[in-house]
């Protein structure tokens, strides 16, 4: 469910709560503006196989060196994603894997998953309970997990970046709209 944000007060209260805006802040070290804010419901897929090879649909939505700056020491990112679970995710109900480490290293993504797949202990899944969120930068190689039991995995997703990129989306979107316009 796309753009929830105004859906009801009290998801726009979440999502602008001043605890969420502040790691986020943080990470991207300065202001930032949410961009979106969707809802996510996974379910298992009905073709799962239990026996068969487990491969995620790993990406990111930033490239290292481009996405991240290093300020006062600390690494930070000009993208990032908070994930909160709206119900109790076990080791079987589908949640976010993570390449760790990922989201530091610049190198061709698919060299990345490659030897996350070889090395299976650089992969790591959230197992969390409802109320939780997870806070990453978008050079964060990322993907839903498998959903394994009969649950359904429910997030909310927010994507927030540096308010410094805003003049570039607005034109990103005023560049999109004249074109298909014409079109």
């Amino acid at each position: 469910i796309a753009n929830i944000i105004e859906a009801d007060p009290v998801i726009t209260a979440y999502a602008t709560h001043p605890r969420l805006v502040a790691m986020a802040e943080e990470l991207i070290g300065g202001e930032s503006r949410i961009v979106e804010f969707n809802a996510h419901i996974n379910s298992r897929d009905p073709d799962w196989d239990p026996d068969g090879e487990v491969h995620y649909g790993f990406h990111k939505g930033a490239d290292v060196p481009f996405a991240t700056h290093v300020q006062n020491g600390l690494l930070h990112s000009n993208f990032v994603k908070t994930l909160t679970n709206l119900n109790d995710l076990g080791p079987d109900d589908g949640g976010t894997v993570v390449i760790a480490g990922s989201h530091k290293v610049d190198a061709p993504t698919q060299d990345l998953i490659a030897l996350a797949y070889q090395d299976p202990s650089l992969i790591h899944q959230v197992v969390a309970p409802a109320g939780s969120t997870l806070l990453f930068s978008e050079t964060l190689l990322h993907a839903t997990g498998q959903v394994r039991s009969d649950n359904e995995r429910v997030i909310i997703r927010s994507e927030e970046h540096t308010s410094e990129l805003q003049p570039l989306v607005n034109l990103y979107f005023r560049l999109l709209h004249a074109t298909t316009k014409n079109h």
